[in-house]
């Protein structure tokens, strides 16, 4: 069995309207660019995120596991000592990823994570700006009534429907060569204490400081 998602949509649970728009607006905009071009594949997202317990815990990491790739939607909350599931899911990926392109070899050269910046760009840490090609959504803006920016701006209507090529891409790369199925039943997410390097190597600079530099 392949992949039952398109993609995993990771992101920190911040209040206030803009956070939850721009999450709804992002789930709506892939989701209709991913159904042009891949049958039977949503985009998963976890709406609630607060029951927790080991049965959900789970469920979260297998749906993650069934994902194409894994889009990260960053703000400075998104690596929160205090708040570690975002940090637990993108170290999972991590793993996934590896493995993947492992078993792929020479045809999987390309990551399955795909950074979103939605505020915080001179936060981000360099293990992400370095390594991976990120996606910048701090323009985003609340619209009046229910328009969806992602879906009518032409920029950010470019970027999502680019977005869903490239995972389009990788599915077909990987689907006749990852077995959801037996690759995924005893997958888990990581511990808290499996990621805090990850938290630890993630400092936020001072305001006007990026991240390496004085």
């Amino acid at each position: 069995m392949s992949f039952k998602h398109s993609c995993f949509i990771s992101y920190s649970h911040n209040p206030g309207e803009l956070n939850k728009r721009l999450i709804r607006d992002l789930h709506e905009a892939l989701s209709n660019e991913i159904n042009t071009l891949m049958r039977d594949k949503d985009v998963y997202i976890d709406w609630e995120r607060l029951r927790g317990g080991d049965f959900y815990n789970e469920a979260l990491a297998k749906a993650l596991c069934h994902s194409v790739c894994m889009i990260m939607v960053y703000t400075p909350t998104y690596f929160d000592k205090n708040h570690t599931f975002c940090t637990r899911e993108f170290k999972a990926m991590q793993e996934i990823e590896r493995k993947r392109l492992e078993i792929a070899g020479r045809c999987g050269n390309h990551g399955l994570i795909i950074p979103i910046i939605f505020r915080g760009r001179e936060y981000i840490p360099q293990f992400i700006s370095n390594e991976r090609h990120c996606y910048f959504f701090d323009n985003y803006y609340l619209s009046r009534g229910s328009e969806n920016i992602l879906a009518t701006h032409r920029k950010f209507s470019k970027t999502i429907r680019e977005i869903a090529e490239y995972i389009f891409e990788r599915y077909n790369e990987l689907s006749d060569v990852w077995d959801s199925s037996r690759e995924c039943n005893d997958f888990r997410l990581p511990s808290e204490e499996d990621v805090s390097p990850l938290l630890v190597e993630f400092r936020a600079p001072f305001p006007g400081h990026r991240e390496g530099k004085s």
